[in-house]
């Protein structure tokens, strides 16, 4: 990040600068060159410190940017690797499309998940309600 500008600094410069050659005029053309000089300082102050003001709310907004698209974007890596990962360790191509495995996104694999879990779990309960009804009328 660079520094940020020193306008005091820079403003008393060429005040000295400009005063120094106002008092080497006699007379009301100093008091002249002298309003002129402080006038021209007060301008050139407000021109730099207006800058200054907008390049701090430029950076605030870059790193406010920065802050908002490097996390979801990492996060949203990270997830859909892990998930690929899971997906391909414990169920290999199940949930993919026929023949070839397809090309089916993620979501659509967790989806077929689901609903395949969901069904077992159903074909588990009428199992299990069978079971007790025969062991009830034996």
């Amino acid at each position: 990040m660079t520094a940020p500008l020193d306008t005091a600094g820079l403003v008393e410069d060429l005040v000295r600068a400009v005063a120094l050659r106002c008092h080497s005029h006699p007379g009301p053309e100093r008091r002249s060159a002298t309003e002129r000089t402080d006038s021209a300082k007060k301008a050139l102050l407000d021109a730099l410190t207006a800058k200054d003001s907008e390049l701090a709310e430029a950076r605030a907004r870059v790193e406010l940017l920065e802050a908002l698209t490097a996390t979801p974007l990492w996060s949203h890596r990270a997830l859909t690797a892990k998930l690929f990962e899971i997906i391909a360790t414990r169920f290999g191509v199940r949930f993919l499309d026929p023949p070839d495995g397809g090309d089916v996104p993620i979501h659509e694999q967790v989806e077929r998940m689901a609903d395949a879990l969901l069904d077992a779990e159903s074909r588990a309960r009428t199992v299990l309600s069978r079971e007790k009804e025969a062991s009830s009328n034996e």
